[in-house]
């Protein structure tokens, strides 16, 4: 982050200089300037950019999400803009010479998750980011989203959520009462993948309490919920959304089985046609988080299953480092192109204003 600390410096001190050697402010003026929401419309004013945008990947899956970054970038090179794709750890890289930031394949992040948040923060102050901030904030918390939908009328998997700190108050027998059945999966609040996903009693006393302790050292949150079992059978269904229009839909289909939908444990994607029923289960989340976080996302994944109560329900979101096969999907990396292409061209326009406000 070294390379990032010592841009942000310099290229507040070009701000200041190209600012002062260009405008004569009024006090209210600049002040209206400077208490800007964000500080891109700053930086726009007063350098060049080398890209207009920079699919954010990480070095352990560097490789294995090239294809699906890369989609992104040719079809942003196509609407003739500068793109590159570009690892969270790569401190040789001027972060601040792009115009936007666009959370990719950076699905390792958990392993460094303190400098992945602080990474968003960084270029939340010096970029576009996308998704906007306080969307990947809000959908990293699952417990809360999760409470939130359920309150605004979206059913989802009933959810128990065990912190550090009221981890006396619960017990498995506790647990299993309260979500009413015996059949019960852990997940870790932040989890990724799968990974530390349990099934008790299935997966047995010891290995899921030291999964358990595995969790509580690691983080201060558990979730538990039933098992739903029509997942072993009819899959996990993601719905993609490209700035508020579905795109296309993801079928993640467990080997045979198990119940993990994730590939790493064998479950197969690919390329599947939701439902009305669904895409209106869908679209009715989509506007929901809209409604709750004040913002349209850029790009979300609404993962749909049927429930132990044989209805559709909402398994969870993904709105940060979500795995949308747009590579897979004839025109999903356009359409998703041409949303970028129309934000930033927007944005840009709010800066030209408000640039010409303030001279």
């Amino acid at each position: 982050m070294m390379k990032l600390q010592q841009s942000l410096s310099v290229t507040a001190i070009l701000v200041v200089a190209a600012l002062v050697q260009k405008l004569v402010l009024a006090d209210d003026a600049a002040h209206r300037f400077c208490d800007a929401a964000h500080r891109f419309c700053e930086l726009w004013s007063a350098k060049e950019y080398e890209f207009d945008l920079v699919a954010v990947t990480d070095d352990t899956s560097y490789g294995y999400g090239r294809e699906e970054d890369m989609a992104l970038v040719r079809a942003f090179r196509k609407l003739g803009h500068k793109a590159t794709r570009i690892s969270i750890q790569d401190d040789d890289f001027d972060w601040t010479s792009t115009k936007m930031v666009v959370i990719r394949s950076a699905w390792d992040k958990y392993q460094y998750y303190e400098d992945y948040v602080k990474f968003q923060q960084d270029m939340n102050e010096i970029a576009i980011l996308m998704n906007p901030l306080k969307i990947i904030q809000w959908q990293a918390d699952k417990a809360k989203y999760l409470g939130q939908l359920t309150d605004a009328g979206i059913k989802t998997i009933e959810t128990v959520s065990v912190a550090r700190e009221n981890l006396k108050e619960w017990t498995i027998e506790g647990i299993q009462e309260k979500l009413g059945c015996e059949d019960i999966i852990m997940k870790p609040a932040l989890g990724n993948a799968g990974l530390s996903v349990t099934r008790y009693p299935e997966d047995g006393d010891d290995y899921f309490e030291d999964t358990f302790r595995s969790i509580m050292r690691e983080e201060d949150k558990a979730l538990f919920q039933c098992f739903q079992k029509q997942v072993e059978t009819k899959g996990e269904r993601g719905i993609v959304f490209v700035g508020g229009e579905v795109s296309h839909g993801i079928m993640k289909q467990p080997a045979e089985g198990k119940y993990m939908v994730n590939p790493s444990f064998g479950a197969e994607w690919s390329i599947y046609e939701p439902s009305p029923e669904e895409v209106s289960f869908a679209k009715n989340v989509a506007s929901k988080v809209q409604d709750i976080v004040g913002e349209t996302p850029a790009y979300l994944r609404v993962d749909v299953i049927t429930d132990n109560d044989d209805s559709l329900a909402l398994m969870e979101l993904a709105a940060g480092t979500a795995d949308l096969w747009i590579s897979r999907q004839n025109g999903a990396a356009d359409l998703f192109a041409q949303y970028l292409d129309r934000y930033l061209r927007e944005r840009e326009a709010e800066c030209e204003m408000e640039v010409q406000e303030v001279i």
